[in-house]
């Protein structure tokens, strides 16, 4: 016999703008005053790396202790390995 009870007819509103859904997801830069974002890094390293025949600089800032970068600059710098050379023209340089 069934229960009469339908896991998915428990909250109709999952998924949705009523329930919250894309409300806070936008990928914006946060805007640091009067200076670019890169103008604020605190202790940051230069590494350069070369993609395309060309040298890249990589600024890479200190984590926090409890945390660390996501990838290596190395692995970056192969991803942009497979970018055609003519849509990598407009990166000057990569913020770690």
């Amino acid at each position: 016999m069934k229960s009469g009870r339908a896991a998915t007819r428990r909250n109709r509103n999952i998924g949705t703008a009523k329930q919250g859904l894309g409300q806070d997801n936008q990928l914006v830069i946060p805007w640091c005053g009067l200076k670019l974002y890169y103008e604020n890094l605190s202790e940051y390293k230069v590494a350069f790396r070369t993609v395309h025949r060309r040298s890249l600089p990589f600024m890479v800032e200190r984590t926090r202790a409890d945390s660390c970068h996501a990838c290596t600059i190395d692995d970056i710098a192969r991803v942009l390995q497979r970018v055609p050379s003519s849509d990598f023209g407009g990166i000057d340089f990569i913020v770690l």
